[in-house]
């Protein structure tokens, strides 16, 4: 018998705020993430009432993060 192989899904280039708390391990809570975007210190743009972060965000954030600390 044949197996067929699954494509490999690519990783989303947008995140919604619980997807960008689920890549970031739950490291912070879910009304820190979205104080950090009322705040504009996770970059996003918004559609409507839909928030979404770019996935590049993830290692940004944390880069400013570690150089203002």
């Amino acid at each position: 018998m044949q197996t067929v192989a699954e494509p490999t899904a690519e990783p989303k280039p947008l995140l919604t705020p619980d997807e960008f708390l689920e890549a970031m391990h739950n490291t912070i809570g879910r009304n820190s993430v979205y104080g950090l975007i009322q705040a504009n210190r996770i970059k996003h743009i918004r559609l409507g009432r839909k928030i979404l972060i770019p996935r590049s965000e993830l290692t940004d954030f944390l880069v400013r993060e570690l150089e203002a600390s």
